[in-house]
């Protein structure tokens, strides 16, 4: 398998996997938000609707955190992959290495 093979299956399965995630957590906000499965909520938990409406809005607030967060550090990861970017840094951990520590490998 070539390296560009490797590359770009896990790039797909990556994102395939968020988008997984992503429609699960819809179908999850979708099942909360109906009416009906709300007033059978305050009913059994007994508590008002105002209670229901400020869960309601944190769980929104969670929601769309969650997917802002989850969606922005999944792009972060794949574009630092795709770029090259550990191999950037393992270059300027050697070039450290060698500056401080001549060309002796490390002893221990």
């Amino acid at each position: 398998m070539s390296a560009s093979f490797l590359l770009l299956s896990f790039v797909a399965l990556r994102l395939g996997k968020r988008f997984f995630e992503h429609r699960l957590s819809s179908v999850n906000r979708r099942y909360y938000l109906d009416v009906d499965r709300q007033q059978k909520a305050c009913e059994r938990l007994q508590i008002d609707n105002n209670d229901m409406n400020k869960s309601l809005a944190y769980a929104g607030d969670r929601y769309r955190f969650s997917m802002l967060n989850a969606w922005v550090g999944e792009l972060l990861l794949l574009t630092v992959i795709i770029v090259g970017g550990f191999g950037y840094v393992e270059g300027l951990a050697k070039q450290l290495s060698s500056t401080l520590h001549g060309d002796q490998p490390w002893q221990l």
